[in-house]
């Protein structure tokens, strides 16, 4: 299936369209009002995701396992860095500051992500823009979202956006993926 659209001099052709796919609506998750919010650097998340990944050496024998990679995540308000860590074959500890912060009545929380997912999130970050973590701690299931192109404190996340260099479209950008249970000890 195909769409073609013309106009002017101008033909174009979306290939494999599939009109019938119903798409799940983010909007709930995007649009949602997270309790912790914290914002940090994206440089600063480099080195703790090369060194969270260092320890996925066996993760080719973890996916025919049916097992997945997990990084700890673990926010607390008394201290000014987010704390990673791996706790598998082969360990890593990681710390990256926080710049600005909500931490609304929570004071420390802890969560499990996917160490893929998480090293996806930050694959196309650039320079030391700023990025606002959003948790919401209330559910086990509710996904973790960061939010691009923020400002170093907590804001608004319908404000942060970025205008692109080529078209002059100003754009948003936002990657979420949920959270995982803690392992249970064999």
């Amino acid at each position: 299936r195909y769409l073609t659209i013309k106009c002017g001099q101008v033909h174009m052709i979306i290939y494999d369209l599939e009109p019938n796919v119903k798409w799940p609506n983010v909007d709930k998750i995007l649009n949602r009002t997270s309790s912790i919010k914290v914002t940090t650097k994206s440089d600063n998340w480099a080195n703790a995701v090369k060194g969270l990944t260092a320890t996925l050496s066996n993760f080719e024998e973890l996916k025919t396992k049916g097992e997945y990679h997990l990084s700890s995540m673990t926010i607390d308000s008394k201290k000014p860095n987010i704390s990673l860590a791996t706790d598998g074959r082969m360990k890593a500890q990681r710390k990256v500051p926080i710049e600005g912060s909500d931490y609304g009545d929570n004071s420390t929380v802890t969560l499990f992500v996917s160490t893929p997912n998480l090293a996806e999130a930050f694959k196309e970050a650039s320079g030391s823009e700023y990025i606002q973590v959003e948790i919401d701690p209330t559910s086990e299931t509710s996904p973790v979202i960061f939010r691009y192109h923020a400002k170093q404190t907590v804001g608004d996340p319908m404000m942060f956006s970025k205008v692109s260099d080529g078209t002059g479209i100003s754009e948003r950008y936002t990657v979420f993926f949920a959270q995982h249970p803690p392992k249970k000890s064999q």
